[in-house]
């Protein structure tokens, strides 16, 4: 039997990791991490973080490793390997400082915007179809 063509299986999967990236970067701003961080000006751990805002530890932990992929935190990792929650520690980096929501930028607000309209008119249009287009892309709305 054959192999398979695979080819092209990479530009798929880094449609599918882009848009996954994506909105972990939207769930950090909407949840106004950045913020917490910025309230302290020091290295925090994801059990720190979650107690201020009353969440859960592991999952603001998973949250935070995967901004550091954006280079939105750095992790500072600690001698410890059980519960790396409650012993990394994360801080911004100046990118991550645009995420304020009081920097001069707006880049928060832009952000959470732009890509949860996005997401509501990609879900709108395939519920919709051409009612959607009828709806929103009228000579009066111009």
């Amino acid at each position: 039997m054959a192999e398979p063509n695979t080819t092209g299986f990479g530009k798929y999967m880094s449609f599918i990791t882009n848009r996954l990236l994506e909105t972990i970067v939207w769930t950090f701003a909407e949840l106004g991490i950045a913020d917490l961080f910025a309230a302290v000006d020091k290295p925090q751990t994801a059990e720190e973080l979650a107690r201020k805002q009353g969440r859960n530890s592991e999952y603001l932990y998973r949250l935070l490793r995967t901004v550091t992929d954006a280079d939105i935190v750095r992790e500072i990792k600690s001698d410890q390997t059980i519960e790396p929650e409650k012993t990394n520690r994360f801080e911004l980096t100046e990118h991550g400082l645009l995420l304020t929501s009081d920097h001069p930028s707006k880049s928060r607000y832009l952000l959470c915007w732009a890509i949860k309209s996005k997401k509501y008119t990609t879900i709108q249009q395939a519920k919709l179809g051409n009612e959607f287009d009828k709806q929103n892309i009228s000579k009066d709305r111009y």
